[in-house]
């Protein structure tokens, strides 16, 4: 059996999540809004124009697209709100 502490010291972390740590992170404020399905209206940029080209393609443009694509829904659920059709 190999111990806990050797198995551990062997870990490391890809070359992307090499400066995280737990004291650095945020969480995603559209990742929490959508949890709660709060609606959002926006106005001004296009949800679509929020993170430039570099962003997009780079090592979290994961996060950034679902991030667009969350508040996308939120957008349409305050749009609805602000209609009156909720």
């Amino acid at each position: 059996m190999v111990p806990a502490a050797e198995l551990i010291a062997d870990l490391v972390p890809p070359p992307l999540l090499s400066e995280v740590r737990f004291e650095t992170y945020r969480p995603d404020p559209a990742d929490r809004l959508y949890g709660r399905q709060v609606p959002v209206v926006t106005s001004g940029v296009p949800l679509d124009r929020l993170f430039d080209e570099e962003m997009l393609s780079g090592g979290y443009r994961k996060k950034y697209r679902r991030a667009i694509s969350r508040l996308v829904a939120l957008n349409r659920m305050g749009v609805e709100v602000g209609n009156g059709d909720r």
